[in-house]
């Protein structure tokens, strides 16, 4: 269902009952097709911005972007990676994501030496 209609239809009161589940999950999934456009075009025209990073706080991010609770994530050890911090993040949150979708019923993120 298109986002204006489900809108128009919380405002006259006759929505479906799950409708700000669909307006969310709509919401959602915009979200993540701008966090890929925006990844690709950094790439794209070489705006790639490496530096030295904490491993576990990149893994952490990417398990917000992937909507996954903070108990995904196992850090035995955090050592420093050189990469760009919003193409890391987001590459490891489309696996993690994918992991939800396509694996099995437990996603971990193990950030490791």
């Amino acid at each position: 269902m298109q986002l204006a209609l489900l809108v128009e239809l919380m405002r006259d009161g006759g929505a479906p009952e799950d409708a700000h589940d669909r307006l969310q999950a709509e919401i959602d999934g915009m979200d993540e097709l701008v966090g890929d456009l925006l990844a690709a075009a950094r790439i794209d025209f070489e705006a790639v911005a490496p530096q030295d990073l904490d491993a576990r706080d990149v893994a952490r991010r990417a398990v917000e972007i992937a909507r996954l609770p903070p108990e995904t994530l196992a850090v035995t050890v955090s050592s420093p990676v050189r990469a760009d911090p919003a193409l890391l993040a987001r590459a490891l949150a489309v696996l993690l994501d994918n992991a939800r979708r396509y694996g099995a019923t437990t996603v971990r993120l193990g950030v490791e030496t």
